[in-house]
């Protein structure tokens, strides 16, 4: 079975509500049949591989992607705004994607979200979508309105995630250097990666991974920077005080996280194999947008460095262990 791991959605009671004077910062424009959503400067095509369930499944036999652990796209995180004024939109996203499981169970495995700003909400709404809702896990961004993922307060939310076996995909979002990255579609070439690199590493200095020992997280676009930064990060342990209370080297943390495929590089699935093992790379295309991969079961076929054991991993027997599902 082939399970994409990086898989976003938006419903569209979510487009459809953006008139003017939303809260959420965005606009839906419509343009010669087309719809797109507009979000400071740039605008992302609203095609229906966005909502219409029959055409994301199209899209998933095309990919040849047998099961999708979907998820909300980043522009529903909204961590910049009330966590109170954000939740009941959290809650109504979950809903909508239990029912896409519910209508296909043998399709999707849904991750939900919560309202990160506001870790009391966010713990709530955890215990209810990994509990009754019967949900795989939680989706994150890599820092909540700059705020990082190591700070005390979001502490609650991954023990309830611990506790409750969910798996946690942690998305960039709000990225650091935003200012600097305006221009060339930056923000995403660059901000993307080096965001997700950052929240790892806050994760493993900060100490979250010691304190959530059987936590699962999984990093997508190949975990960002993070496999080219494991020795220097290692170097640093070695010789600055500040980090003098690691007790670990962080290249072994480092193999606590699991990672997608989304690399757009063979050179960069070699270097992530390397660091991480194919024991913990989940296949990813970043459906439906453009800087996603349109067929990332053939890339996974097609390399010779892997053996038949390993490509079933990468392509599916790894995520199903994450979402929690019977590999026999």
């Amino acid at each position: 079975m082939n399970v994409d791991f990086h898989f976003h959605m938006i419903p569209r009671f979510f487009l459809d509500e953006l008139a003017e004077g939303n809260p959420w910062g965005k606009t839906l424009i419509r343009e010669a049949g087309r719809e797109f959503l507009q979000i400071g400067p740039i605008r992302f095509p609203m095609d229906p591989d966005h909502y219409d369930t029959d055409t994301i499944l199209a899209a998933m036999d095309a990919m040849r992607v047998d099961l999708a652990a979907i998820s909300p796209s980043p522009m529903l995180f909204h961590s910049n705004l009330d966590g109170a004024a954000v939740a009941p939109l959290h809650r109504r996203v979950n809903d909508h994607l239990q029912g896409m499981a519910a209508a296909h169970p043998d399709r999707f495995r849904p991750l939900g979200i919560v309202p990160m700003q506001s870790p009391d909400l966010a713990v709530a709404e955890v215990e209810r979508i990994l509990g009754e809702g019967g949900m795989a896990g939680v989706e994150i961004e890599t820092n909540i309105a700059g705020r990082p993922l190591s700070d005390a307060d979001f502490a609650p939310v991954f023990k309830a995630i611990e506790r409750r076996s969910g798996v946690v995909f942690l998305h960039p979002a709000g990225i650091l250097g935003a200012d600097r990255l305006r221009e060339y579609y930056l923000s995403n070439l660059i901000g993307n990666p080096t965001d997700t690199a950052a929240a790892a590493a806050q994760l493993i200095f900060g100490g979250v991974l010691d304190a959530c020992p059987d936590l699962d997280i999984v990093l997508p676009h190949g975990g960002g920077s993070t496999p080219a930064l494991c020795g220097r990060w290692d170097h640093g342990t070695s010789v600055r005080p500040e980090l003098a209370h690691m007790q670990t080297p962080p290249s072994s943390l480092a193999k606590r996280f699991h990672y997608d495929s989304l690399t757009h590089s063979d050179a960069a699935l070699s270097l992530l194999l390397d660091v991480a093992g194919s024991n913990r790379i989940v296949l990813g295309s970043d459906h439906p947008y453009d800087m996603g991969e349109t067929n990332p079961v053939g890339l996974i076929e097609a390399r010779g460095d892997l053996d038949e054991a390993q490509r079933r991993a990468i392509l599916g027997g790894n995520a199903l262990r994450l979402l929690g599902l019977d590999t026999d």
